[in-house]
C-alpha cells in the first residue's frame, strides 16, 4: 500500500515533504516487521525494552504515513473523499488504522518513556 501511495504523489516541490515522510516510514516499517519476525522465529526471549522500542518505532512510522497522506489530499481539495480517488482511499484506510489502540501514540510512547525514566533513575 505504501509503495502505491508514494507513486500517487506527484513530484511537485510542495509535495516533497509528504513523499519524503513515506520514503522514511516505509523501510522503518519493513525493517521492524522483519526484525520482530526473526526474533520470534528464533525462539529467544524478547526483552521489554526491545518490545517497547519496536512498538514506538511502528507507531511513529504509521503516524508519519498518516501525516504524509494528509498533505497531498488537502492540496487536492474535496476530490479525496470520492471512491474514485485512489490516494484518498488509501488515506481513509490509514486514518482508520490509526484509530486502533495499537497505533496510539500515547499507548506506545508513555510506556517507553516510563522505561527510560526508570532506567535513568534505577
Amino acid at each position: 500500500m505504501l509503495e502505491r501511495a508514494r507513486a500517487l504523489i506527484p513530484p511537485l516541490p510542495e509535495r516533497a515533504p509528504a513523499a519524503a515522510a513515506i520514503d522514511v516510514a516505509t523501510p522503518l516499517l519493513h525493517v521492524g516487521r522483519e526484525a520482530s519476525t526473526a526474533a520470534v522465529s528464533s525462539g529467544r526471549n524478547i526483552t521489554e525494552a526491545e518490545a517497547l522500542r519496536a512498538r514506538l518505532d511502528m507507531v511513529y512510522a504509521q503516524h508519519q504515513v498518516g501525516w504524509a497522506l494528509e498533505r497531498p489530499c488537502e492540496m487536492d481539495g474535496a476530490r479525496w473523499v470520492y471512491d474514485s480517488d485512489e490516494l484518498g482511499a488509501i488515506r481513509r484506510d490509514v486514518m482508520i488504522i490509526l484509530t486502533h489502540h495499537a497505533a496510539s501514540r500515547q499507548a506506545a510512547m508513555a510506556p517507553y518513556g516510563r522505561m527510560l525514566l526508570a532506567h535513568d533513575h534505577g
